[in-house]
């Protein structure tokens, strides 16, 4: 399945079985997937109906003979000696035939029969390897390649033109071994981005602590890894014991090793280096980053973009307009009494170019390049139209907490209100608070616990440490309810306890003139309000400290290189820390004090004054703003379920010089694509001009259609190696120290 218009016939000829529901062809990949009944077309009649159309299938994906984890694909066979043999043998009787037949042979003269017998035998040796997918398109009411060169051979022999006829052949029988091997080379440079997942794991028996291999689809959550010296990490986990180094470049795109010890996150498929570690699985085989990353890469031309389906459409109407060209030429000016062998010639070339195979080919290869690459960068597109959109970005909005700062708030102040229980100059830090005030400080921990904010993470490692030495039952929180922009609250002890924003306490009618000038007297500059209470009893203001992203500046600076129009922060937080934040990063503009529904006006504000607009976030409050914007991308391995889940790209590692280069990248990609389209179309089209003036002949058609097909693809294919510009390569300063913890 090298040339485009094969899948055409490959989807007809499945499409006709009763139960086949639909078929999908990854063209790229040489995979075909098909929703089928099994009960009327099972994996064994579909085998055959494939090999009876001349393309011979393996079974990769079923679930009673997958393909254990860790071990290749099938492959598919691409250019071997074996294949190679009946085109060597052709060449050879076309060589002799060719001197024979022009008398090159001394002692024996022109002989036409003993040659035209050996072209004849090297145009069958020719044939055989496409003569068979030729006649099942025809079955089918498709004119693929090989069908047209069929035909070709075979007016090539009416005319008397034997030479030519077996040169057609064999010149197609090359271009389909090449086409083979390019195909190979494609697919191996895929499946060589992604991660290498082993197919056993050695599980650590925790009462016994004996060692079991297992296979990695049994691993499950929470279950003790052993990890030896240079092996493959085979799930998602933590560390809990062991100290070594990963090479993370399948996951990241990062070069040099991470340094991991206790505590630490690593992820199924990276190699481990010269530690032995105990990893704590923390995600299934089928939920791994790894196993994302797959999928997200085999389903960048099944999430076809505009540009693909353009030049589909543009296909079906070309091959039906060149064919019915070609019967013009054939048959009009003989018609006018011209030599009809003359222009029956130039029809036979017409039909060679009728096949679009390169401008086909020309999209989803470089599309898919793009992506892979990309995504060895640790940034994973969701298919082409992502791709198309991110090229057209002008302006950029960025969420502050967890993507311009590093997320990992820390409360340092904290100042109690409450008339009723406690005085508001308690200090939580002396270790003599009062019970009442650990019991509310309980009561905030069981909401917070339920939060996936990262003010509420930092508050909950603030509450757990001061309760450590409390008597106090425990406190559970039940009917939580997140409040997008503001916090959330939930039941504790039969009362409603609320924790967030200023804005919150505001809002249930526990924020006074007195309060607000208690909150004045905290350093908001470097810091976040966090207030909490029950009812319109204010319990506590808390001031939560976070540094910005030590790559935020530079990601800027990269952004402002590339001519973006506009580039701004929108945040929820006191206008004070969002200027700090600002001036410390180099930002040129920011909204502070925004809901959500206003972050999403604002960035609406942005498409009408720019055009296409990327929003860059990472939780549930920038979900309704990176829904509507023209791009969007999720931040960070701690993003939201919900903003993942809407996002276009995810940043895994959360190293914002990836925005700029995924940006960068997808316009090199759409320039590639658009470059590959026109010099496809150019290519027909100019040899469409020579056909009629008679200056081309078959073997030139066959050598062109072959030759423009392999140069899109190797173009496409320089994607692979071209995701990182030299001026935005990531520098050991511009980013946070590489050992995890």
């Amino acid at each position: 399945m090298d040339c485009p218009n094969e899948s055409r016939v490959i989807r007809a000829a499945l499409e006709a079985v009763p139960g086949v529901c639909a078929v999908h062809i990854d063209l790229v990949r040489q995979q075909l997937s098909a929703h089928t009944d099994t009960a009327q077309a099972s994996s064994a009649f579909l085998q055959k109906v494939l090999a009876d159309s001349g393309f011979p299938a393996q079974l990769m994906d079923d679930t009673e003979t997958a393909p254990a984890p860790g071990t290749a694909p099938a492959p598919v066979a691409g250019a071997n000696w074996k294949s190679l043999t009946p085109v060597l043998v052709s060449a050879t009787l076309l060589a002799v035939g060719a001197a024979l037949e022009a008398g090159l042979v001394p002692d024996l003269g022109a002989t036409a029969l003993p040659a035209r017998i050996l072209l004849g035998i090297s145009l069958l040796f020719s044939m055989r390897s496409f003569v068979h997918r030729a006649f099942s398109a025809l079955r089918h009411r498709h004119a693929d390649m090989n069908t047209l060169v069929t035909i070709a051979a075979l007016g090539a022999l009416a005319l008397g033109d034997w030479i030519e006829a077996a040169l057609v052949a064999l010149l197609f029988a090359v271009a389909h071994q090449l086409e083979a091997a390019s195909a190979s080379r494609v697919r191996r440079s895929i499946d060589d981005c992604l991660a290498h997942l082993p197919a056993t794991a050695i599980r650590v028996d925790p009462s016994t602590g004996a060692l079991t291999a297992v296979p990695v689809p049994q691993v499950l959550v929470d279950d003790l890894l052993l990890v030896h010296p240079g092996e493959h990490i085979p799930a998602d986990g933590i560390v809990e014991t062991g100290w070594s180094e990963v090479d993370q470049s399948a996951m990241t795109g990062e070069s040099l090793p991470v340094t991991v010890s206790p505590g630490a996150t690593v992820y199924a498929g990276t190699a481990n280096g010269r530690g032995a570690l105990r990893v704590r699985v923390t995600a299934l085989a089928n939920q791994s980053r790894a196993s994302q990353l797959e999928q997200a890469i085999q389903q960048a031309h099944a999430l076809r973009s505009a540009t693909e389906r353009w030049v589909d459409s543009f296909a079906r109407v070309y091959t039906p307009a060149v064919l019915g060209l070609a019967v013009v030429v054939a048959t009009l000016p003989p018609l006018l009494g011209y030599q009809w062998q003359q222009w029956f010639y130039h029809a036979l070339v017409l039909l060679l170019i009728a096949c679009p195979c390169a401008l086909v080919i020309a999209t989803p290869v470089a599309m898919v390049s793009g992506i892979t690459a990309l995504a060895r960068k640790g940034v994973l597109v969701r298919g082409g139209e992502g791709i198309e959109r991110a090229a057209r970005v002008r302006a950029v909005a960025f969420d502050k907490t967890g993507v311009l700062t590093q997320g990992d708030l820390e409360l340092r102040h904290i100042t109690w209100w409450s008339a009723d229980n406690c005085p508001a100059d308690g200090c939580p830090d002396d270790g003599g608070q009062p019970l009442d005030k650990l019991r509310m400080l309980g009561r905030v921990l069981a909401v917070e616990v339920l939060s996936e904010h990262p003010a509420a993470r930092a508050f909950v490692r603030y509450a757990q440490q001061a309760l450590r030495t409390s008597t106090a039952q425990p406190a559970t929180a039940d009917r939580y309810l997140a409040l997008p922009g503001l916090g959330g609250e939930g039941m504790v002890d039969g009362a409603c306890v609320w924790v967030g924003s200023p804005v919150l306490a505001a809002q249930r009618g526990a924020w006074s003139s007195q309060a607000q000038a208690l909150a004045d007297t905290l350093p908001v500059a470097d810091n976040s309000l966090m207030t909490a209470g029950s009812g319109k009893q204010l319990w506590l203001i808390a001031a939560l400290g976070d540094s910005p992203r030590p790559e935020a500046r530079k990601a800027i600076q990269d952004l402002e290189r590339m001519g973006l129009t506009d580039i701004v922060m929108l945040s929820g937080d006191h206008p004070s820390h969002c200027e700090a934040v600002a001036q410390s990063i180099g930002i040129p503009r920011y909204h502070a004090g925004l809901l959500p529904q206003q972050k999403l006006a604002a960035v609406r504000a942005l498409e009408s004054s720019h055009g296409s607009v990327a929003m860059v976030g990472d939780g549930l409050n920038d979900a309704a703003a990176l829904a509507a914007a023209s791009f969007s991308v999720a931040v960070g391995s701690n993003a939201s379920h919900r903003s993942v889940q809407v996002a276009d790209a995810i940043l895994w590692d959360g190293n914002l010089r990836r925005i700029p280069l995924l940006l960068a990248h997808a316009r090199r990609t759409i320039s590639t694509i658009r470059l590959n389209v026109i010099f496809a179309i150019a290519s027909k089209v100019v040899f469409a001009g020579f056909a009629l003036l008679g200056f081309a002949t078959l073997w030139m058609a066959v050598l062109a259609d072959v030759g423009a097909t392999l140069l899109v693809t190797a173009n496409g294919l320089r994607l692979l190696r071209s995701a990182q510009p030299i001026e935005m390569e990531t520098r050991s300063e511009d980013i946070a120290p590489r050992t995890s913890s």
